[in-house]
């Protein structure tokens, strides 16, 4: 069980709140000002930091553990962005420590993203988002608009978010090129670890691929 985690791109911190209160030193950063904000009102906050996956980390060789969840990877639309965030989770980790981060794959977006509404509510906020799925140059794009409560009435804004849909073989080939050692690959569709077993399409078979990285020992 790790003692020090950072959460990175950590949203409303629904993941660092369950780990503080299991009594772990836990960071989490998000470029998000808003989602920091919804984050600052958990009873068990985790130490909040503004900034992006991309920048340089907060603290070197510090963390047990380094968490990228709900498909913050695929709003990095460049491959040197990618591995920009694993030399930075390496960096960031101590000697043995783990990074683990998740995709949405193209099976995702065609069966759940291509033309879908959805509500999600925050406190006193709710966010309607539309989604659309551009095959041709695999964009996952969401058009977002946000209800906040004022008084008795509620102001509006909109924001439009990209995502880009990486190929499982993409993702294998920028881990080989990183600091970082590929430890497991998994899905929450199936049990165990997918090394070691027929690895072909598994973007048209999984919504979601886990990959776990470790930093070496020495």
């Amino acid at each position: 069980t790790p003692k020090v985690v950072l959460e990175a791109a950590c949203g409303t911190a629904k993941i660092s709140e369950q780990l503080v209160f299991k009594g772990m030193e836990v960071d989490g950063f998000d470029s998000s000002p808003f989602m920091l904000h919804e984050a600052n009102k958990k009873s068990f906050k985790p130490n909040l930091y503004l900034a992006s996956l991309t920048d340089a980390p907060i603290r070197e060789n510090h963390y047990e553990l380094i968490l990228c969840l709900f498909d913050s990877i695929n709003y990095l639309l460049k491959e040197e962005e990618v591995l920009k965030t694993m030399n930075n989770a390496h960096l960031a980790l101590q000697p043995g420590g783990l990074f683990v981060f998740d995709i949405s794959t193209i099976y995702n977006s065609r069966n759940h993203f291509y033309d879908e509404i959805n509500n999600h509510q925050f406190g006193d906020a709710t966010i309607v988002q539309h989604a659309f799925f551009d095959e041709l140059r695999l964009r996952q794009r969401s058009f977002l608009t946000l209800y906040r409560r004022r008084g008795t009435a509620f102001v509006m804004s909109q924001e439009e978010h990209c995502q880009r849909v990486y190929y499982h073989r993409e993702i294998i080939s920028i881990i080989k090129d990183s600091s970082l050692e590929l430890k497991g690959i998994f899905t929450t569709e199936v049990r165990g670890n997918l090394i070691g077993k027929r690895q072909q399409d598994l973007d048209n078979r999984y919504p979601r691929l886990f990959y776990m990285l470790q930093k070496s020992q020495s």
